[in-house]
């Protein structure tokens, strides 16, 4: 099964969509940028365990606003087969420039004139175009076992399973800081530290978690609101 690590790199964002998954954490760390010494501590300590990633996503806040993406999207290249961003698409020069395989753009949030730079190299993104939803404040019933968006690659449709790297923690999927922001959670139940072995810890991850009841990426969620 291919593993793909979220690293979230930035809280900043040109953009305050009202519905946006993230807006509680980039709430609760704001004004943060990943240092290039925290990016090089990751990628050191992932050679040194030997740990390798079929893809690394840079995602925030708005990836394309980190100050060091040039640098850390070569650094990070290190220990993953594809590095790769999710973008509202603003910032199209920029992303196109990066050298990256894919891209994960989000058409809604993207003028028509932004959307256009990419059609060159559209076969390289994965177009987000969905409209988007107020995420639920009470558990949504009937959606245990959740169907997770997130546990197939977006490009391929492959089985992957993914993390999320948040300042020193390690998240048992991409979501789950934001819910357990949002809702209050215990931050301890669905992460650990970036030094243990988080691997072992959410590899086979179960999809019957408190937070899979309030997600959009639960595909029984989102068909229900």
């Amino acid at each position: 099964m291919k593993t793909r690590l979220y690293i979230w790199v930035t809280s900043d964002c040109n953009l305050a969509c009202p519905y946006c998954s993230q807006q509680n954490t980039m709430k609760e760390n704001k004004g943060y940028q990943m240092s290039i010494d925290e990016a090089y501590r990751i990628v050191k300590s992932c050679q040194q365990r030997n740990l390798h990633f079929d893809t690394i996503e840079l995602t925030g806040g708005e990836a394309s606003l980190w100050k060091h993406i040039r640098e850390g999207v070569v650094m990070f290249g290190r220990i993953a087969d594809n590095v790769t961003l999710a973008t509202n698409g603003n910032n199209p020069d920029l992303v196109k420039s990066l050298g990256m395989k894919t891209w994960i753009v989000s058409a809604s949030q993207a003028t028509k004139e932004q959307m256009a730079k990419y059609e060159p190299i559209k076969r390289r993104l994965t177009i987000n175009k969905h409209r988007h939803k107020k995420m639920p404040n009470s558990p949504v019933i009937n959606s245990l076992p959740a169907l997770c968006a997130t546990s197939r690659d977006p490009l391929t449709g492959e089985p992957q399973t993914c993390f999320q790297y948040l300042r020193g923690k390690v998240y048992h999927c991409c979501d789950a800081a934001a819910h357990c922001y949002r809702l209050g959670l215990s931050h301890e139940e669905y992460s650990c530290d970036f030094e243990e072995d988080f691997i072992k810890r959410f590899y086979h991850k179960t999809y019957n978690k408190e937070i899979c009841q309030y997600c959009l990426a639960n595909q029984k969620v989102w068909n229900q609101l």
